[in-house]
């Protein structure tokens, strides 16, 4: 549901995410930069991050989502997610590898490292989030 600004309701992307999160994880490595198509995801309930990630914002509609390509801690190759301003601030939706959304403040500055991430009218940068100076300025999402 909408809230009456507009905005997906938390309950709502918590829902959502639980049900991308149960979609089966399918890697085409054939195809490893190009993402599936949010209906194919929804079509075959599987897909890998990207795909995940880009089917969750598509459901969402929500002009305060980004869709972020980064490092998840723990991972050695590049990781997909959702960067959400929702009703709580800014909340990371990973619908490959949590059930539930994270919020920044809780997590180490080193669980999820943005390098890129675009919204629907923008493309930005995080080049220093690796080497840690913008985790210190906030740049951490």
């Amino acid at each position: 549901m909408k809230s009456l600004d507009g905005k997906t309701d938390l309950d709502t992307a918590t829902k959502l995410l639980r049900q991308g999160r149960a979609f089966r994880y399918e890697f085409d490595a054939a195809q490893p930069y190009v993402p599936q198509a949010p209906e194919k995801t929804e079509a075959t309930k599987s897909g890998d991050c990207k795909a995940k990630s880009l089917w969750l914002a598509s459901k969402m509609n929500d002009r305060g989502v980004r869709f972020v390509i980064g490092k998840a801690k723990g991972h050695t190759s590049s990781h997909a997610w959702l960067i959400w301003n929702g009703p709580e601030g800014w909340t990371i939706l990973d619908a490959t590898l949590y059930n539930s959304p994270l919020y920044p403040a809780r997590l180490s500055r080193d669980q999820f490292v943005p390098v890129f991430s675009y919204s629907p009218s923008s493309r930005y940068s995080h080049a220093g989030a690796a080497g840690g100076a913008a985790a210190r300025n906030g740049d951490h999402l």
